[in-house]
């Protein structure tokens, strides 16, 4: 329930504010007032605490001096129980219903195992749906603790060059099993064994559930196809099935939460519907992209795109030495005579003028070419190792660390 605005009204900024938030207004200055938004806790009357949104602006005179602040207050503290509410639900789903789970399902394998002697056949096949009642109840948990480990800005990659054989082999030796019993083919095609810059663990769960995905999706003695080629500076990974395919009304909502093709498939199938949306935030996460093409009755493709580690940028450079740069139209024949050879790259403009920046960046973008603008030399570093692009427009008059600083750290990095 919103908090009435008579709580408030007339009081004194610094008694209505919760004490633990009064460090937040003290280092203010008319110059960090202005724009100042933060959720913060108030008290009411009655010495509650209520959440608030809090946003402030100056109100300037004619002359442009600040005049009066103006602060706007939206009560969240609904939306903020609701959130500790979900973390309290969090909290019991990892540690008071996952242990004992575990536990469970370790008990039922020993008896499924035979370490207690051979059980009764209708007792075997009870053992057996139990077992696969439990997995699932486990990867729904595991796969929301995901998520809201994801929600929560905890997901940490630890990123090492790793072959795509390797990282492909791992997955298949996963759902084998699986493709086995459903009499699905897993096969492997490929093209060039690539090294991408990846946290291993996190690109075989996408893999895994891609994997799996497929398998679940196909008919009897059909082939799951995963492939790897290079693609315009990048790994492109493909998985494909011939199953029953994905109408085109889903392809757009596919990869979000709690989304399934069909409302049946989670009592038929199995699953939570987070895989896929756990997929693309892994996928992301790396600087790449993931989307799917599919032919109702044919089958579905997943496709998503990894960084390659230490690739090749091809650079063009404008400036020199001397502090002369190149006349902008000779920037601009020079994005003109690249353009038809990009594809779908993605072309990395270092340029600290902003409107030049804007100026080559719709240049390209018109041509339906994916650019990123930086304007420092720092931030030109740290772009290339994140997202790995096809083509580096390099001024080398930067200010600061110039772009021969940019062209020493990547010598560095290769080395």
């Amino acid at each position: 329930m919103d908090t009435p605005p008579q709580e408030l009204r007339g009081g004194d900024f610094s008694a209505l504010t919760h004490p633990d938030e009064l460090e937040a207004f003290q280092s203010l200055t008319p110059k960090t007032i202005d724009g100042f938004q933060r959720e913060i806790r108030f008290l009411r009357r009655d010495g509650t605490a209520l959440w608030g949104n809090l946003t402030l602006s100056l109100l300037r005179d004619e002359a442009d001096v600040p005049r009066q602040v103006i602060g706007v207050l939206q009560d969240i503290t609904g939306r903020k129980e609701a959130e500790q509410v979900k973390d309290e639900f969090i909290s019991v789903v990892g540690h008071e219903l996952r242990t004992p789970l575990t536990s469970i399902r370790g008990s039922l394998g020993l008896l499924e195992g035979g370490v207690f002697g051979e059980l009764p056949e209708e007792a075997t096949n009870m053992v057996a749906l139990a077992v696969t009642n439990t997995d699932r109840l486990i990867r729904l948990i595991n796969d929301i603790l995901d998520i809201e480990r994801m929600d929560a800005g905890r997901m940490e990659l630890q990123l090492a060059p790793v072959k795509t054989s390797e990282i492909i082999n791992n997955a298949m030796q996963v759902v084998q099993m699986t493709a086995a019993q459903a009499r699905v083919t897993l096969a492997a095609d490929v093209q060039e064994d690539l090294t991408v810059n990846i946290d291993a663990d996190s690109i075989l769960q996408v893999l895994v559930n891609l994997l799996g995905n497929a398998v679940k999706f196909s008919p009897r003695w059909s082939t799951v196809t995963i492939t790897v080629a290079y693609k315009n500076g990048r790994a492109l990974f493909s998985i494909k099935d011939t199953g029953r395919g994905i109408p085109d009304d889903r392809l757009e909502t596919i990869f979000e939460r709690f989304r399934q093709v069909d409302s049946s498939d989670a009592r038929e199938k199995g699953g939570s519907g987070l895989g896929l949306a756990i997929a693309r935030n892994i996928v992301e996460h790396h600087g790449g992209h993931i989307s799917v093409e599919s032919e109702l009755g044919q089958g579905s493709t997943f496709y998503f795109t990894l960084p390659l580690a230490g690739g090749r940028v091809t650079m063009l450079m404008c400036g020199s030495e001397n502090g002369k740069t190149n006349a902008n139209g000779d920037r601009l024949a020079e994005l003109q005579a690249i353009a038809p050879i990009l594809g779908s790259g993605t072309v990395l403009i270092v340029e600290d003028d902003p409107s030049l920046g804007q100026v080559l960046t719709e240049t390209l973008t018109h041509k339906e070419i994916t650019t990123r603008l930086v304007r420092t030399a720092e931030d030109a570093v740290e772009e290339i190792r994140r997202s790995q692009p096809s083509v580096l427009l390099l001024d080398l008059m930067l200010p600061g660390d110039d772009g021969f600083t940019v062209i020493e750290r990547l010598a560095e990095t290769a080395c």
